[in-house]
């Protein structure tokens, strides 16, 4: 059983404990050790409704721990590497969470020393084992599509039809390619400041206190995977250039020389966004890529 896996081999120090669970007719009921820290969206971001110029948006209020991923390079490597040896950990047992996003980061920060105290993966309800599935579409019915893959949107855009031209278990050997692309996505939600899935017309005040006006990079009416899959496709299909463009000219970019100056950084993110799910980076490489081992003590 997936949960006996992640407790006896891989459950320490990011991954939060499984303590019981309670196998229901309809239900399984799952039961985690108590975890300190909030989850990422909140530590990160606090969306409520106003009226702005005499219309009804959201207002995007910014924490301490957001400006200090943005502006701390070696803050956010440490967050990618933490990351990053969870899904080596995964990876060894071919489990895929297929739910990583920041809602399922529980992290307990020091915004004094700028550190990141704790930090776990939770919530492994769409959890599965890699080398025991086939095309079923279902495995990813409460995922969080703003967070998954191109090659999971087309997946799923095939729903209706029997054309279905991907089997998931192709990828038991690189298991690791659909959490990685989810990590790319969390850390591109860090440099836009807008939440991925947010379709509304929304607000920020940027850090000079001028008023920016957008959406979230992949949020679309519906939560539709085609509509989702287009916007991947816009932004991604050639490299991450495009990305950096509209980051740069439409959201609240990171100052000059900072991390998207980096280009180490963006190497690194490249290879998390990589379109060819088979040329994705491995867990093992992102822990050992230079932008994460030039802040490492």
């Amino acid at each position: 059983m997936i949960f006996k896996k992640l407790d006896k081999e891989v459950g320490r120090e990011h991954i939060a404990r499984l303590v019981d669970w309670v196998e229901e007719k309809r239900d399984l009921w799952l039961i985690y050790e108590l975890c300190e820290g909030k989850n990422m969206n909140e530590g990160m971001f606090e969306v409520k409704g106003e009226f702005y110029k005499g219309e009804r948006i959201y207002m995007v209020h910014h924490s301490q721990l957001y400006h200090d991923m943005r502006s701390n390079q070696a803050l956010l490597a440490d967050f990618i590497r933490r990351m990053a040896e969870v899904l080596y950990r995964f990876a060894i047992f071919g489990i895929v969470h297929a739910d990583l996003k920041p809602d399922n980061i529980l992290v307990k920060y020091d915004p004094g020393r700028q550190v990141i105290e704790n930090l776990k993966v939770i919530d492994f309800g769409s959890a599965f084992l890699l080398s025991s599935t086939g095309s079923k579409q279902s495995i990813f019915a409460s995922s969080t599509p703003e967070y998954l893959p191109y090659e999971i949107q087309f997946y799923l855009t095939t729903r209706f039809t029997q054309q279905l031209t991907i089997n998931i278990a192709d990828y038991a050997n690189i298991s690791y390619v659909f959490d990685v692309w989810s990590l790319g996505s969390i850390i591109t939600e860090i440099l836009s400041g807008f939440p991925l899935w947010l379709s509304l017309k929304s607000r920020v005040k940027s850090i000079d206190g001028k008023s920016i006006i957008n959406y979230g990079l992949f949020g679309v009416s519906g939560r539709d995977n085609g509509k989702i899959m287009k916007k991947q496709e816009q932004l991604l299909r050639d490299g991450i250039g495009p990305l950096r463009t509209i980051i740069r000219k439409q959201f609240d970019a990171p100052q000059k020389g900072g991390v998207l100056d980096n280009e180490a950084f963006l190497e690194l993110l490249q290879g998390m966004l990589e379109f060819n799910a088979p040329d994705r980076i491995a867990p093992r490489d992102i822990i050992n890529h230079p932008f994460i081992t030039a802040f490492r003590a």
